[in-house]
Parts: structure tokens; C-alpha cells; sequence
């Protein structure tokens, strides 16, 4: 694995671990100066960085409509970010790692575009979290919820014919689930719960339900290359990690379970769908 990867995932795990910002911006810098030097990122892309982290930092600053349209701001260009659709950046092949099986397997890529915008939006997005507090993850309450909503997506995932049971391990199993972790959840779900679903709440505070099924419905829709059977599971694990969001207060609980259902997924399902 590239020297980014270890780097990127070091900073991430200080932003949870660690309460104080001094220590994981001071590595976010490191990580940052070490991707243009490897020239994964050029200067196009550490201007765009650097503009998403000063609209986050205006946001933080800011109240009323100033926050709300800096917040806006940065989410849009995270979104932007995590779509590829700016530029300054260049995806990192790997290409022992495989994401399909059988005679669709093909070279995987670390897009850090995708993942450093969804750290920037972790650390403006989740200010308040609780991520850090002991008593979250000792609540049984919040682990019986993750364990049925795990349940119910794959039990609906065999039903409706997106995926059967099936084992597998690799040698690489572990690289693949890393980066799954830290750049594809971690990404996602700064996004689609901390982003969009929290900020639904903030204009709608007595319609939670409605916030985080828009929020899913959105996250369903994101995964439309799989079919009509991969936006109706992707929709209903949305519900499920913005319900452990909501319920916790924790970005990193709805970040476990989606690892935990992409994990379960890709190690004892067919993966990514049975082919129709």
C-alpha cells in the first residue's frame, strides 16, 4: 500500500481519537504535503482543498445565513470532490486489489479526492460530536439497533434477489476493507448524514423521520449503477445509518455500521450483485 494511504488513515483516527484539532491538522498538513510531493495532488487540487476548508472554517465562524450558505458551500464542493468531477487530482491504482470477482475483476483505485473532502467535511460537519465519548459505545441500546438494522438489510438484500449468500477471503481481504473504511464511509457518510441529513434537521427540527428518509433516498440513488435492487437496499442501510446517527449523536457509529455491512457484504455475499 502507498505511503497516502497509511497517512490518510493516521489523520483520520486522530480526528476520533483525540479531542484536540492541533494534532490532526498538523498531520492533515503532513498528509497533504506528502500527496503533492507524490504528486497525487497538484496545485489545482490543493487550491480546491484549501478553498473547501476555508468556506468550512467561515462556516464555524459565521451564524444565520452566512453559516447556512458557507455550510452549503462545502458541502457542494466535497460533493464535487467525492463525484471526480474537479480537478488537480490522480487516482492511485491498485491493482491487487480486486472489488469484483470472477472474470469481472478489475484494477482498485484510492481516490483521495473522495476521501480528503469527506475528512474536511468531518471536521466542519461534526464539531459537536460525540464520536469521543465512552458512554455511546457502551450503550446497548444503540448496539441492538445496529445489529437489527444489519439484519434487516440483508435479509432484504436475499429477498428481493440483489445478493445470496457466498464466502470468500483473500490474501489482500484486509487492504480492500481499510480502504473501504477510510475512503469510501468515512467519505460518505460526512456527506449524506453529518452534511445533508444534519442539515435537513437544522431547517426541519420536528421532522426527523422525513430528514433522514431524504438523506437515505439520496444515498439509495447514489448507488443506480447497481439497479433498481441496489437502490432499495442502499436506501434502506441509509435509513439505518442516519436512525444510529440520529439516536447517537455519533458520525463514527453510522461510519462502523456501514463499514460493517459493506464488510459482511463483500466477505460473505456475492459482491457487489448477482448478475440479471
Amino acid at each position: 500500500m502507498p505511503v497516502i494511504f497509511y497517512l490518510f488513515c493516521a489523520t483520520a483516527m486522530a480526528w476520533f481519537c483525540l479531542a484536540g484539532q492541533r494534532v490532526w491538522m498538523s498531520m492533515f498538513v503532513l498528509t497533504m504535503a506528502w500527496a503533492v510531493y507524490a504528486a497525487h495532488v497538484t496545485p489545482v487540487g490543493l487550491l480546491l482543498i484549501t478553498l473547501m476548508s476555508t468556506a468550512g472554517w467561515a462556516a464555524l465562524q459565521a451564524k444565520g445565513r452566512r453559516r447556512q450558505l458557507s455550510m452549503t458551500l462545502t458541502g457542494l464542493l466535497g460533493l464535487l470532490l467525492a463525484l471526480h468531477k474537479l480537478p488537480g487530482f490522480t487516482d492511485i491504482a491498485l491493482p491487487e486489489l480486486n472489488v469484483f470477482t470472477g472474470t469481472d475483476a478489475k484494477p482498485f483505485y484510492l481516490h483521495l479526492d473522495k476521501a480528503i473532502a469527506g475528512l474536511v467535511m468531518l471536521a466542519v460537519f461534526c464539531r459537536d460530536d460525540a464520536s469521543r465519548r465512552g458512554t455511546i459505545w457502551r450503550n446497548p441500546g444503540l448496539w441492538r439497533l445496529m445489529l437489527t438494522s444489519l439484519a434487516g438489510i440483508f435479509i432484504i438484500a436475499v429477498v428481493i434477489g440483489l445478493t445470496l449468500p457466498q464466502w470468500k477471503w483473500s490474501a489482500n481481504a484486509w487492504a480492500f476493507l481499510g480502504v473501504n473504511l477510510f475512503f469510501t464511509c468515512l467519505a460518505e457518510e460526512a456527506f449524506f448524514r453529518a452534511g445533508v441529513q444534519q442539515g435537513l434537521l437544522t431547517l426541519l427540527p420536528k421532522h426527523r423521520w422525513l430528514c433522514i428518509g431524504i438523506a437515505a433516498l439520496l444515498f439509495g440513488l447514489a448507488h443506480a449503477w447497481g439497479g433498481w435492487r441496489m437502490i432499495v437496499v442502499a436506501t434502506l442501510a441509509g435509513v439505518g445509518y442516519g436512525r444510529i446517527y440520529e439516536r447517537s449523536g455519533a458520525i463514527a457509529m453510522a461510519i462502523v455500521l456501514h463499514f460493517l455491512v459493506n464488510a459482511i457484504h463483500f466477505v460473505g455475499f456475492v459482491y457487489p450483485a448477482i448478475s440479471h
